[in-house]
């Protein structure tokens, strides 16, 4: 029985730690916000910094949500879902909504900055902020590229490479808790309405065979 890792598995591991490494820029920029504010001007502003950030990851929470779902109907692989022209453009509306939504937070502490400690440091708070929105662009193209799939910080797969058959069956498992995870989303999706119950049995029945398939090859 053959364990080579396939290509497409290595690139799909390291597209996801490397969007592990841009979340890890993004908590870095904002602690270093947080702190900035709690040195230069007390816990007051720390506070309401804590809370302008709390609010735009929220926003950002569903933000990514909603452009799941666009790039689900635009997609032509196995994870598209069908959805009609006012669909699409209902969801282009609320993208550009929660985008305005997700910077009126930064907007608020660009001024925040401004009125405590003049242009220089809200020049110096509105730079990093852009920084953080450049690595945000940079997730959700690699959002796009693995199919949203959630980031990874070089803590649990360290079995990708290896050759033990304990680590085998833990990759199985790996993609077996995906398949899962994929089948509940195509479920709550068809239980809403967001796809036809045909194209939800039609792509389980796939996700299934592609994982019987993986697990005969590994």
């Amino acid at each position: 029985m053959s364990t080579t890792t396939p290509d497409s598995e290595i690139r799909l591991r390291l597209q996801r730690l490397w969007k592990g490494t841009l979340y890890v820029g993004v908590g870095g920029a904002y602690i270093a916000l947080l702190a900035g504010a709690l040195i230069l001007f007390g816990w007051k502003a720390a506070l309401l910094a804590v809370f302008l950030v709390l609010l735009g990851q929220c926003f950002r929470y569903i933000a990514n949500d909603i452009d799941r779902l666009g790039w689900a109907m635009a997609d032509d692989g196995e994870s598209k879902v069908e959805g009609s022209a006012a669909t699409r453009r209902d969801q282009t509306r609320l993208l550009w909504l929660l985008g305005f939504l997700v910077l009126t937070p930064s907007a608020a502490m660009i001024l925040q900055a401004q009125y405590l400690g003049g242009v220089r440091v809200a020049l110096v708070v509105g730079v990093t902020l852009a920084f953080v929105e450049a690595l945000y662009v940079a997730i959700r193209r690699v959002n796009r590229r693995t199919a949203f799939q959630e980031a990874s910080y070089g803590l649990r797969d360290r079995s990708l490479f290896s050759r033990g058959p304990d680590d085998m069956r833990a990759l199985s498992r790996t993609r077996k808790a995906r398949v899962e995870r994929q089948l509940d989303q195509l479920e709550a999706m068809a239980d809403d309405g967001r796809i036809s119950r045909r194209a939800y049995e039609k792509a389980c029945d796939k996700l299934r065979i592609e994982l019987v398939l993986k697990q005969e090859t590994a």
